[in-house]
């Protein structure tokens, strides 16, 4: 049986061992696993190791090219999700291997092949370096962190926020740096320069990803972002 498998061969992956590598051709996702989210795009790929339950959710017109690997016969791959730059090789033997006749019995070792280099590139990949955003089981911080996901530029204060999870601002602030490791508001910080760096990834431009995420001017943004990442929009992007 084939260590590698697109979904059409995959079966009942998630419970024989099967990882994933979830690469968004067109558009962008978000993928959510118990403690993190990660927003995909063209250029950025997730990798979910095998046993980590998680559920994607488009954000626009999306096509995803999924492949699963048996991480059972294959070592050396992460246990732990994180984001994967999708190079321009990785990009060719993803599409190449899309489109081959897999059936057809004179491409089957063509096949297997991309494949087993595709799996080579994953293995070798490291995690990128981007902000991750950590995730609440608590039901108070919960809400307040979904609604913001689904509109990173709402400006909506603590105290706000909280009389809409039915809490005070104080348990609130309390238990975003207990439960995170951030304040409130270093918490949508780091969101919203997860979903600059998906924008500007599918190729938006910096005054419109700055205007999408509720700032009032580039220069603003773009501050936020540097003392985040420790580089400007554009620099961060050319360095991936």
């Amino acid at each position: 049986m084939p260590s590698v498998m697109p979904k059409s061969m995959c079966g009942d992956w998630h419970r024989h061992g099967k990882g994933q590598l979830i690469y968004p051709r067109k558009g962008r996702c978000r993928i959510y696993t118990h403690d993190r989210v990660w927003v995909g795009s063209p250029r950025k790929a997730i990798w979910i190791p095998a046993g980590v339950e998680h559920t994607l959710q488009a954000i626009d017109q999306l096509n995803v090219h999924n492949i699963y690997i048996d991480t059972l016969a294959i070592d050396g791959l992460s246990k732990v999700s994180h984001l994967v730059i999708v190079t321009a090789l990785l990009d060719e033997l993803l599409e190449f291997s899309n489109n081959l006749p897999v059936h057809a019995s004179h491409y089957k070792c063509t096949y297997w092949h991309a494949l087993n280099l595709i799996v080579d590139l994953i293995r070798l990949s490291t995690d990128v370096i981007t902000p991750t955003l950590p995730l609440s089981g608590d039901r108070r911080l919960r809400t307040i962190m979904e609604a913001l996901i689904n509109d990173p530029g709402n400006d909506q204060s603590l105290e706000q926020w909280a009389c809409i999870a039915c809490s005070s601002s104080r348990t609130i602030a309390r238990l975003f740096v207990s439960e995170t490791g951030m304040t409130f508001r270093q918490w949508r910080q780091h969101l919203r320069v997860v979903e600059a760096i998906s924008h500007l990834d599918d190729g938006c431009s910096i005054s419109q990803t700055a205007y999408d995420l509720g700032y009032t001017s580039q220069s603003s943004f773009t501050a936020m972002f540097r003392r985040i990442t420790g580089c400007s929009p554009t620099e961060f992007l050319q360095s991936n």
